[in-house]
């Protein structure tokens, strides 16, 4: 029999060994666990740039970035619910084939055998469940121009996706290496040990090793592990700050501990605040993968983990940003501070602990990202070799995992779904695939020098886009109802989910052109247009 994965039902999986071809049942589940679900949106979230959060403080103000982490946080917790909206319908860990289908419409939907079907098709595939008459929207030629559409805008989006995706990479690359060395060189294990390159060479050995794996169910320990050692030195900071006297002692001087902005508006700094607010909370193109290896996955079900995933985020975020910056004042901006406010703390062995639990909870989100681009990429590069093989094809590559128009929502063939994202692939390739990606996130690493920098650039490249732009894209064509009562919209078992809504749609413009305002001012910041941001 044919076992089939069904998001919303619980079953074991049927997945392939990778090797001659053959299939293994699990005993187990292979999806995630709740809590490993809301494991990988914390780990996927929250990185290196809570600690240049005081910085950034100092630039901005304190109560305005506090402020503008509130808004970007909640808008990227709706973010997370409109593209999940795309994967209840096209159950695909690619980022850009979601959220696509759900922009272009019913229309770019595959059926059976791969080939798009006609409008009339799309709209009466099964009978009685769309009010709309099962007439042709579009002309043949129309139809030959949304299919050129479509593979444009899945490939605009996975290059800024996989660029964004390595730049966060390398962030955490960076951030491992600045921690971990001066502990070495403060504990003298020799010139070798303490250098960059001794660990941008270990890096690059456990980097390739980590994306030898295929999904999200291969690292839940380390999704865990990931949230533990970010919570631990936040609160260890607040701690800190009360025991202290509000800092004393630990390094920064009395005026500079009292050089602290509250509420003053300086624009550059407001404009340099924006980029990592936006990119600290803009990785939505790992959460198609989460869901699909969620248990229980329903609509619903995963914008409440989201939700709590944003409130306990923000928490983490105020606590770092403010304890953070009154503990040193003006200090976080000082060339000992290196872009990041933890390498202010004294070289005391519970502070080097705590660099040290930073530097693990890097790799364990390094393992997130480059699991995910390595199987994105690989993603493209099928769609690419497909493309060039047949030019001209109709088929749908906004929906390249699409099965029947009956259960392309709820129901995937497990062994298929695998072999086309590639996790079926042999050991062999994988480890090709790893190495190369590992080499040129380690070399860029190693080209740059401010953890800061890296964040900024990230939040410039994916920010908007992620938390503002598409998300804003997919709910003017949702709430516009273009969904509604659609065979995807009633087979996803959450059909009020793609209701008309005309105040969300005016909304959603709203949100497209603020989101256009702040990547003008983020490039322009970033570019120092407006001068120093502090």
């Amino acid at each position: 029999s044919v076992l089939y994965w069904r998001p919303m039902h619980d079953s074991a999986g049927l997945l392939p060994d990778g090797g001659g071809g053959e299939s293994l049942l699990l005993a187990a589940d292979p999806r995630s666990s709740r809590w490993s679900t809301l494991s990988a949106m914390f780990v996927a979230n929250i990185g290196g740039s809570i600690f240049v959060l005081p910085i950034v403080a100092h630039g901005g103000s304190l109560i305005l970035t506090l402020a503008m982490l509130a808004i970007v946080i909640a808008a990227a917790v709706y973010a997370a619910k409109l593209t999940v909206l795309g994967s209840a319908i096209n159950m695909t860990p690619a980022y850009s084939e979601a959220v696509v289908h759900v922009i272009l419409g019913p229309d770019t939907r595959a059926n059976a055998a791969g080939v798009e079907m006609t409008p009339a098709a799309a709209y009466g595939a099964v009978d009685g469940l769309r009010q709309h008459a099962a007439t042709p929207r579009y002309t043949p030629e129309q139809m030959e121009r949304r299919r050129r559409l479509c593979v444009w805008l899945v490939y605009s989006i996975d290059a800024l996706l996989y660029l964004g995706n390595i730049l966060s990479s390398v962030g955490y690359v960076r951030m491992t290496v600045d921690t971990a060395t001066p502990i070495m060189q403060q504990l003298h294990a020799g010139p070798v040990v303490s250098s960059e390159w001794f660990f941008f060479a270990i890096i690059f050995v456990v980097a390739t090793a980590i994306g030898l794996m295929r999904s999200l169910g291969d690292m839940s320990a380390a999704l865990v592990l990931g949230f533990a050692t970010v919570f631990v030195p936040c609160i260890a900071l607040c701690i800190v700050y009360f025991t202290t006297d509000g800092g004393e002692g630990c390094g920064a001087t009395p005026e500079q501990r009292g050089d602290v902005h509250w509420l003053t508006f300086h624009f550059a700094g407001f404009a340099a605040m924006l980029p990592i607010a936006l990119g600290s909370n803009a990785h939505h193109n790992i959460q198609p993968q989460i869901a699909l290896e969620m248990r229980h996955f329903s609509i619903a079900n995963y914008t409440s983990l989201a939700t709590i995933n944003g409130c306990v985020i923000f928490v983490l975020y105020s606590l770092v940003a403010s304890f953070g910056y009154l503990t040193f004042g003006s200090a976080v901006v000082s060339a000992a501070a290196h872009g990041m406010v933890l390498n202010l703390y004294p070289r005391s062995v519970l502070w080097q602990a705590m660099r040290l639990s930073i530097a693990v909870h890097a790799c364990c989100a390094l393992l997130l990202f480059v699991v995910n681009t390595r199987v994105g990429l690989y993603l493209l590069y099928r769609r690419t070799v497909e493309l060039l093989a047949h030019p001209r094809s109709t088929e749908a590559p906004c929906s390249s995992l699409a099965g029947s128009e009956e259960h392309a929502a709820t129901t995937t063939d497990v062994a298929t779904l695998w072999h086309v994202a590639g996790y079926d692939l042999s050991l062999r390739v994988r480890a090709a695939q790893s190495a190369a990606l590992a080499f040129a996130i380690v070399g860029l690493a190693a080209s740059t020098s401010s953890v800061t920098v890296i964040t900024s650039w990230t939040g410039v490249v994916i920010g908007p886009s992620l938390v503002l732009l598409i998300p804003s894209i997919i709910a003017y064509r949702v709430f516009g109802g273009d969904w509604e009562g659609t065979a995807a919209a009633i087979d996803s078992g959450e059909p009020e989910q793609y209701a008309a809504w005309p105040l969300g749609r005016r909304l959603a413009v709203v949100v497209f052109v603020g989101g256009i305002v702040f990547q003008v001012l983020a490039v322009l910041a970033n570019l120092g247009v407006f001068g120093s941001a502090v």
